[in-house]
């Protein structure tokens, strides 16, 4: 397995510049196509809950795995639209989720990535 992962790392160091905003373009248009169905004055607060409930699992759970980090996120995002009384189907939630972990993840390792490579690591 590591002998695969630093056969294909600098490969993918390489694509990510092209990759990343094809990701981003594609979750964003999951995402607006979610918004579409949704009241305009609500889309605001659903986006600011799904984003920090997906930064405080990604801090409280920092060794669990991916799908328990979305499952507890999917748990806390419920829970706080349930609070206000707001129903957004799954399948609306699902790729606001993984556009946000997309976005917190291209802000904490993209530096470190960055370090690695110019160190040679």
């Amino acid at each position: 397995m590591n002998q695969f992962l630093s056969s294909t790392m600098p490969i993918l160091l390489v694509l990510a510049p092209y990759l990343v905003p094809v990701l981003l373009a594609c979750l964003t248009l999951l995402v607006r196509k979610g918004f579409e169905v949704m009241p305009s004055n609500q889309r605001r607060l659903v986006a600011n809950i799904v984003s920090t409930a997906v930064a405080a699992v990604d801090q409280t759970a920092p060794n669990a795995s991916g799908a328990e980090k979305k499952a507890r996120a999917i748990e806390l995002v419920l829970a706080q639209l349930s609070h206000f009384k707001i129903n957004v189907p799954i399948g609306v939630l699902d790729p606001m989720i993984e556009e946000a972990v997309l976005i917190i993840h291209m802000a904490t390792d993209a530096p470190s990535a960055v370090i690695a490579e110019k160190s040679g690591k």
